[in-house]
């Protein structure tokens, strides 16, 4: 008996590509802005999101805005 990958239900390389394309443009779509700015104490930068994506990361990270030193922004 010879299964190929599609009826085995494993993904193809084209249907991984496919698929990955399609959550690169889903996770575009999260973020209106990104804004990097020196951070006070000179060590790094701070990170300012801007769009769906932040309310949705302290919900995946279970850190608040109000927690973290800048917050994120919406």
């Amino acid at each position: 008996m010879n299964q190929n990958k599609t009826d085995l239900g494993i993904p193809t390389d084209s249907e991984k590509h496919r698929n990955a394309l399609g959550s690169k443009e889903a996770l575009r779509d999260l973020i209106e802005k990104i804004v990097l700015t020196p951070s006070q104490d000179g060590a790094g930068l701070d990170i300012d999101l801007y769009g769906a994506i932040a309310g949705l990361l302290p919900l995946a990270t279970g850190v608040s805005a109000q927690n973290s030193q800048k917050g994120l922004t919406r």
